[in-house]
């Protein structure tokens, strides 16, 4: 089925937003308690919705926010907190990162003769005021832990019902995140949030009984995953349920595992034996003018509705070595399915080796990998395009966009990648930095469920080499230590 997707218009977006903007503004000069309540909802729900191929909400209402908030709390009570808050080493450190990062938006403004890389420059000064603020709210913040789980339980059920949508009115259901919806390692990042929250209610247990059941969340992560083809939910779930083990709650991670077991089990049964599927004729070895030119023979199989025991076992056997095993291993051995992004890694070493040593210590600023990538990944995607072709009629999904042929004028990469060339090492340094003083604020407490904790936080890292989340103002709220250790019910002052 062939269909133009277009963007939303741009009157839907006025609407929207001039709506959540009053509402927002009214519960906020109403009650500044529900500020984190209603700053974590504008970035989880943010996340979603496309703005012209932009992930823009989020930004827009995180600015508009922090800066409400702090106006409302110096009127109140003056500026000495905020001075006092501004002056602790942790602070000075997000301060140095966000200018630091800022100034190298304006470099990248010049260097790239691009006036709409000043997003990047009111992003990265944004950090100042959001972290600020957060902070200061902590104080008068309730128990935002059922807060964050409705929220992104809700959330994610609205992704997933989009995609169902989809799947019944085009044929499609990746057709979504063509122009509507984000794609899944982006839009699907609050589920690190989730996972922290639901530690906390583990912890607590009837005391303080979630509002979404935790088993409904497992059950309902790992369908999603599969449904909407996302290992990173996958795999972030399946350690999810090791740190279980860690923290002493062994019957609970066998309840947990036996239902990932079971969904998995189910949704491959269905999947493999009661829908009709495309089969891939077996092909082989053709010279690359071949594979370019000739289209992939693909012959439809209805099945009939019964279970196949054979066909259940290889479904399973491609979910546990593709999907988990496969997965957990990318980062030491290549495969066929991140062959690509092996390769974008080994663009950026070319672009290192070129590089003199002012450029590798603070890089080519915001946005300069675009233009550098694309140079280095076009001669990267010609030297191998046969093994590129094979994999991708091989396995590739109906509707994804192909590597093979394709001359790039423009190449988007993932995060790390993206501060590497942008920031230079001094970029990566200085986030590293971040999660560090997160992590030494963590280690301040005795508890055992801290390292599980640091676990899912350093999953946030991991995901910066599967997906460009630099604009996900969640990513640098998650490394607030105020938040994390509001969200685990401890006070300790960072």
């Amino acid at each position: 089925m062939n269909i133009e997707f277009t963007y939303i218009h741009l009157y839907w977006h006025i609407i929207a937003i001039s709506v959540l903007l009053i509402i927002s503004g009214y519960v906020l000069k109403k009650d500044s308690s529900q500020y984190l309540p209603l700053l974590l909802a504008v970035n989880i729900f943010g996340m979603m919705p496309q703005f012209f191929g932009y992930y823009f909400y989020d930004e827009f209402f995180t600015l508009i926010l922090s800066a409400s908030f702090l106006l409302l709390y110096v009127q109140k009570r003056g500026v000495a907190n905020l001075v006092e808050l501004l002056s602790r080493k942790s602070s000075i450190l997000v301060v140095l990162f966000s200018l630091y990062m800022a100034l190298q938006s304006v470099v990248g403004i010049i260097e790239n003769d691009d006036i709409r890389i000043l997003r990047w420059v009111v992003f990265y000064l944004g950090l100042i005021p959001l972290y600020a603020s957060v902070t200061l709210s902590l104080e008068r913040s309730g128990n935002v832990n059922n807060s964050i789980i409705l929220l992104i339980v809700v959330y994610l059920l609205i992704y997933l019902l989009i995609g169902v949508y989809f799947e019944f009115t085009y044929g499609n259901r990746f057709h979504s995140q063509i122009s509507f919806v984000g794609g899944t390692s982006y839009s699907l990042f609050p589920i690190l949030l989730l996972y922290i929250a639901m530690y906390s209610n583990i912890r607590k247990g009837k005391a303080n009984p979630s509002v979404v059941n935790n088993y409904f969340i497992v059950a309902m992560l790992i369908f999603i995953g599969m449904y909407l083809d996302s290992r990173l939910i996958q795999v972030s779930l399946f350690i999810w349920l090791v740190t279980l083990v860690f923290i002493g709650r062994y019957f609970l991670w066998l309840k947990m595992s036996l239902i990932y077991a079971a969904v998995v089990m189910a949704y491959v049964s269905v999947t493999y034996t009661w829908f009709t599927i495309d089969q891939l004729e077996p092909q082989p070895a053709q010279p690359v003018e071949v594979l370019e030119s000739k289209p992939t023979e693909k012959t439809t199989v209805p099945l009939k509705p019964h279970f196949q025991s054979q066909k259940i076992l290889d479904g399973l056997n491609v979910y546990v070595n593709h999907n988990i095993v496969g997965s957990l291993i990318v980062f030491f051995k290549d495969n066929d399915s991140d062959f690509t992004r092996s390769l974008q890694l080994q663009a950026v070493k070319d672009i290192f080796d070129k590089a003199n040593i002012t450029r590798k210590l603070f890089g080519y600023g915001a946005y300069s990998h675009k233009v550098l990538m694309a140079k280095e990944m076009n001669l990267l995607l010609d030297k191998n395009l046969t093994r590129i072709l094979i994999s991708e009629k091989a396995s590739k999904i109906t509707g994804t966009r192909s590597d093979a042929t394709k001359v790039n004028r423009i190449y988007r990469t993932n995060a790390i990648n993206a501060i590497l060339v942008d920031f230079g090492l001094v970029g990566v340094a200085l986030l590293i930095s971040l999660y560090a003083v997160l992590f030494n604020s963590l280690l301040v407490r005795r508890d055992r469920e801290i390292y599980s904790i640091m676990a899912v936080l350093g999953l946030s890292f991991i995901w910066l080499f599967f997906s460009n989340i630099n604009d996900v103002y969640l990513l640098y709220m998650m490394l607030i230590p105020g938040l994390i250790h509001k969200i685990t019910d401890k006070e300790v002052r960072t």
